[in-house]
């Protein structure tokens, strides 16, 4: 997959290699240098987000690149949802109810929870009594954070089956940051079964 095009600034992008530049623990200057200026900027404490507007293969795409501390910790890219074009009101079909959608058409949009955050939110999770009061903790936090693997590997821990563990598990998985780091999610189920479906959900 190439970069082709110009960003909503107008740097131009002459391929993929250009995103094969930034690294974790970069710095904003160094990341500043290969991609320019970032189209919006958002932050939450210590953890800042950067996104870039550029043309994917015709099409506009977005790239989102992750800081905490003055260091990249994770990076994301993928095509921009274009608008759609007015046509005949369709027929809207209701599907039936079940567990929300895999894949989200904005997953960018949740903050990322930074260590201090994650830690706080555990210690209150693990002084509750009931398992069923901590699943719905946890559950509500999968429609407000983006977890690293290993914050959600640690959420895992508070599930006594492998079936309730996937079922947390795909809760945070659109989210996840640094989905590279999938095994340390994996570790989390004593079966291989688990373990490449763990793979799967993530696209490996």
């Amino acid at each position: 997959m190439s970069l082709m095009g110009l960003t909503a600034c107008g740097t131009l992008v002459q391929s993929k290699q250009v995103l094969n530049q930034v690294h974790p623990g970069m710095t904003t200057e160094e990341v500043s240098r290969i991609l320019g200026e970032p189209d919006y900027r958002r932050f939450n404490r210590e953890v800042e987000e950067w996104e870039y507007h550029k043309w994917l293969s015709g099409s506009e795409a977005v790239v989102i690149v992750c800081f905490e501390g003055g260091g990249v910790v994770s990076m994301d890219s993928f095509e921009r949802p274009q608008a759609a074009q007015p046509t005949a009101p369709p027929v809207v079909q209701v599907p039936p109810l079940g567990e929300p959608e895999a894949h989200p058409s904005h997953p960018h949009r949740l903050p990322r929870m930074s260590d201090a955050e994650f830690e706080a939110f555990y210690r209150k999770v693990k002084a509750e009594a009931f398992s069923s009061d901590q699943r719905d903790m946890i559950r509500a936090l999968s429609k407000s954070k983006r977890l690293t693997c290993r914050q959600c590997a640690q959420l895992l821990t508070f599930f006594s089956f492998e079936d309730e563990q996937m079922a947390a598990f795909r809760w945070f998985a659109p989210h996840l940051v640094d989905k590279e780091n999938y095994r340390e999610i994996q570790k989390q189920f004593d079966f291989s079964l688990g373990r490449d479906e763990v793979k799967k959900v993530l696209g490996f």
